[in-house]
């Protein structure tokens, strides 16, 4: 398989949706993301985690 459909599969595979939400500035954003993680209650990895962020 070629990078897309792999990437394409794990979101079928895993059921994951994605949805957008338009918030005033960046501190905004990292605090919603936080929150939306903690309801999941699972430890996903993502880029606010990287590189001091």
């Amino acid at each position: 398989m070629r990078a897309v459909q792999w990437g394409k599969a794990s979101l079928v595979w895993a059921d994951l949706h994605v949805c957008w939400a338009l918030v005033e500035d960046q501190e905004e954003a990292l605090a919603l993301e936080k929150r939306v993680l903690a309801v999941r209650g699972i430890g996903w990895w993502n880029r606010a985690h990287r590189g001091g962020h």
